[in-house]
């Protein structure tokens, strides 16, 4: 399977959103390093198509980041608060495996970097709850463990 121009352009731009390397560069050049880029692999991208894409990307992020916040707080218990929109979207079987997969991590090992990606998002009453369900869960661990 070959990716269409657009495909490759928007893995580039997704690329330079999410590499560390190309978030330290200065602004005006990781715009020179995607315009040489794109001439070479997307030369039939014109740059109006190109800010489309930039603002589809940040839209798109924020539909995924919604629905990470609502799988979470399938997988932490809070299922019945999930919207109706997304329950639609999924059968109960997947929300089971949500919740297991949630459960059978070893949460502890990576509870500190999901807290500290939580703390970098917006705040608001979700993540906190959110947050809030993550020490609960582990404090649960902890006292298990002690048994």
């Amino acid at each position: 399977m070959t990716l269409t121009e657009r495909e490759k352009w928007l893995f580039v731009l997704t690329v330079m959103k999410t590499s560390k390397r190309a978030s330290n560069l200065p602004m005006k050049l990781k715009q020179e390093i995607c315009e040489f880029i794109r001439k070479r692999i997307a030369p039939n991208i014109s740059y109006d198509e190109w800010l489309k894409m930039e603002y589809d990307l940040r839209d798109e992020k924020a539909d995924v980041m919604t629905l990470l916040m609502q799988g979470m707080s399938v997988a932490l218990g809070e299922g019945d608060k999930l919207p109706q929109e997304a329950r639609e979207m999924f059968d109960e079987s997947e929300f089971a495996k949500l919740d297991n997969a949630a459960r059978e991590m070893n949460l502890r090992d990576e509870a500190d970097g999901l807290l500290k990606e939580l703390d970098k998002m917006s705040e608001n009453s979700k993540m906190e709850t959110i947050k809030q369900k993550i020490l609960e869960y582990l404090r649960e661990k902890d006292d298990e463990n002690k048994s």
